[in-house]
């Protein structure tokens, strides 16, 4: 087996922009009291008091001892609670065949709790392939207890359904940032900056866009909704800095893993697609 990296996880105190270091220590104390128990990512003595349980593998597609698996298919672990993106790297989630890694992408989807393995270029047919998995943690999880892996034998077909085209933002726009998100985004004194009452403002202020009030995150990070703040805020995760979005009324009507919600899915749908 791989030799792997340790799966410890190192925080460090984050920061609201704007804040002394005395403050930013202070917020890591108190937030959790004044939001309701919102737990920051960074909050070493927060997370430490509450021991999160380890995050769990629930399944895996193709399940294990699988034959006849298509050639340009992929590998999906699914978990029990969103998977914290910087934790997947070659390290953590890898794909090999005999004795070789076959080089591959890693993708998060934070509505199914998954990570998707990808090999760059088709597998070969009629042979035998492992992926594993080890030292995955979660926003509210601590590290997977155990590695776990999953052996399969590819066949020597090809999928036969191709992807659905992602939307374009005029259709997000008029779909869900106008009419769940305008009525407070918008204009020079949006909440934040953040001005997303037309295609152009949710563009421009949304993509490749440092958050203003969580140090280090980037709204929407192009091709990986895992990687956008804005899905965190969307879906309430742990990790967010005060109130989720939208704060109140009745959407998102589910943010569990395996939401329904077709609004969110079309979000990151397009976030994934840019």
């Amino acid at each position: 087996m791989r030799q792997r990296l340790s799966s410890e996880v190192v925080f460090q105190p984050g920061r609201a922009q704007g804040m002394s270091p005395r403050r930013a220590w202070l917020a890591v104390w108190l937030v959790p009291l004044w939001l309701g128990g919102c737990l920051w990512t960074t909050d070493e003595p927060y997370l430490a008091n509450r021991q999160p349980p380890p995050l769990e593998l629930l399944s895996v597609e193709p399940a294990s001892g699988a034959e006849g698996v298509p050639i340009d298919g992929d590998v999906v672990f699914f978990f029990d609670a969103p998977v914290f993106p910087q934790a997947v790297s070659r390290e953590t989630v890898w794909l090999t065949a005999s004795t070789s890694e076959i080089p591959s992408s890693r993708r998060v989807s934070l509505l199914d709790c998954s990570v998707t393995l990808r090999p760059h270029e088709p597998m070969l047919p009629l042979l035998l392939y492992r992926a594993e998995v080890a030292g995955l943690y979660g926003f509210d999880r601590g590290a997977m207890a155990e590695a776990q892996e999953v052996v399969f034998t590819t066949g020597d077909a090809t999928t036969t359904s191709p992807a659905p085209a992602p939307p374009t933002i005029e259709e997000v726009q008029s779909t869900v940032f106008a009419p769940r998100c305008a009525g407070c985004h918008v204009g020079a004194q949006a909440p934040a900056g953040l001005d997303l009452s037309t295609v152009d403002a949710a563009s421009e202020g949304l993509v490749g866009r440092k958050s203003a009030l969580f140090d280090g995150a980037t709204l929407v990070s192009a091709g990986r909704h895992g990687s956008s703040y804005l899905m965190w805020k969307l879906l309430d995760l742990p990790a967010v800095f005060g109130d989720p979005m939208p704060p109140a009324g009745d959407w998102p009507s589910d943010r569990g893993c395996g939401t329904r919600d077709e609004e969110l899915r079309m979000v990151a749908h397009w976030i994934d697609g840019l």
